[in-house]
């Protein structure tokens, strides 16, 4: 009987395991954790939100969209949903198109993969910590400190850098490029951005939905649409820790957040400043029909304005300075959270050297990844998690497949 090892017992490595062991060969899932899924337990808020209805290539950030269009369609959102069905997970979408368990518990998806790899007798490593992988003839050589694992096979499902207190702390990654691969710098990805909040510590706390672009210099790098919360350092929240791989890869220098805080509301609030009947009531409440109490405090005041200033006494310049900070309102980035915060990270296994039909190594036969050791992130949303799956199926049918 063949072996394949797979290396990591996150979302990836458990379907890449599952799948391998149903073309009945022997399968050794090794994870550096005492038990399986724990970073899979912290998704969605311990919600596990699962997948996307809107997931697509052009959804996420990656330099092949085309490689990343095949995987998609190779084991798409259906295909997931019905794996999942068949180990016992049944699942919801909210209105925007976000999956989660019915159960809305990730410990429940856990235990629910963690039984699913018993059924197909994967045996587990634990707590095993790979510390180099060697090409022997036509198989490896998986070194731990203190064992030699022979495989035919093996699948890199390691993870990045992303949460290293949970077992990712990239030390794969170094061995991977020494293999011959080209692996792009790892940065953090899906993190809360921190920001000079020297004069909005008023705002700790507020959330809102808002659109947001990323500018340097004045030209944007992206844009996104969600929901923000103001901290003490920052912003957190999908609407700003979706463009935080390019708050890692761009430089500091000019570059700010501005947010539209009023969205789609613009005219309709324009409105009411010429309505006969709102116009002569104060701005203060006028603006809190659209932000939460404390933003419409802040932003009235800026604009030089007092709460009780009726809308028609407000002149045009005013009322100008008042629309720019409501639609262009600018906070100076200083950085990201950093990798203890990020949900993944950016980087990894360049696509150029990874067939997607199969996940295989193009430059080192035998040889299999998934999940997020590839260079590729999503935003917000389980657009990650089906990444994670469906690399995970796809290689493990990929290796499955090859030995007999």
């Amino acid at each position: 009987m063949a072996k394949i090892v797979v290396i990591g017992a996150g979302p990836a490595g458990m379907m890449a395991a599952i799948f391998a062991s149903q073309a009945g060969h022997e399968v050794v899932n090794i994870d550096t954790n005492e038990y399986v899924g724990r970073k899979l337990l912290v998704t969605g808020a311990g919600r596990c939100n699962l997948t996307n209805a809107d997931v697509a290539a052009v959804r996420y950030a990656c330099d092949n969209p085309v490689w990343l269009n095949q995987v998609l369609n190779h084991f798409n959102r259906d295909d997931l949903l019905k794996f999942l069905e068949s180990i016992g997970i049944l699942t919801f979408s909210t209105f925007d198109g976000w999956y989660y368990p019915i159960s809305e518990s990730a410990h429940a998806v856990v235990d629910a993969f963690d039984a699913a790899m018993d059924v197909h007798n994967v045996q587990k490593m634990l707590h095993k910590q790979v510390t180099e992988i060697i090409k022997a003839g036509d198989g490896f050589e998986v070194m731990l400190h203190r064992d030699v694992i022979t495989a035919d096979k093996v699948i890199i499902a390691c993870g990045g850098k992303a949460y290293p207190s949970m077992g990712s702390d990239g030390n794969l990654l170094a061995i991977i490029q020494q293999m011959g691969h080209l692996v792009h710098p790892v940065l953090p990805a899906l993190a809360p951005v921190t920001a000079d909040m020297h004069a909005l510590k008023g705002l700790q706390g507020v959330r809102l939905d808002a659109d947001v672009t990323l500018l340097q210099g004045g030209r944007a790098l992206g844009k996104t649409f969600g929901n923000i919360i103001f901290t003490q350092w920052g912003l957190n929240g999908p609407g700003v820790m979706d463009l935080s791989y390019l708050v890692s890869t761009f430089p500091l220098k000019d570059m700010v957040l501005e947010l539209n805080l009023i969205h789609k509301f613009e005219g309709k609030l324009k409105a009411l400043f010429v309505n006969p009947v709102s116009s002569s009531m104060p701005v203060q409440v006028v603006i809190q029909s659209i932000l939460p109490p404390k933003m419409a405090a802040h932003v009235i005041h800026s604009a030089g304005l007092s709460p009780d200033t009726i809308l028609s006494k407000i002149k045009k310049p005013q009322r100008d300075t008042l629309f720019q900070l409501l639609t262009q309102f600018q906070l100076k980035v200083t950085g990201t959270r950093g990798f203890d915060y990020c949900q993944v990270s950016t980087g990894g296994v360049s696509l150029m050297e990874v067939n997607p039909e199969t996940m295989e190594s193009l430059i080192i036969p035998g040889l299999f990844f998934a999940g997020e050791v590839l260079d590729v992130v999503g935003p917000c949303g389980g657009y990650n998690l089906q990444f994670a799956f469906s690399t995970g199926a796809i290689a493990g049918m990929g290796a499955g497949s090859q030995v007999g």
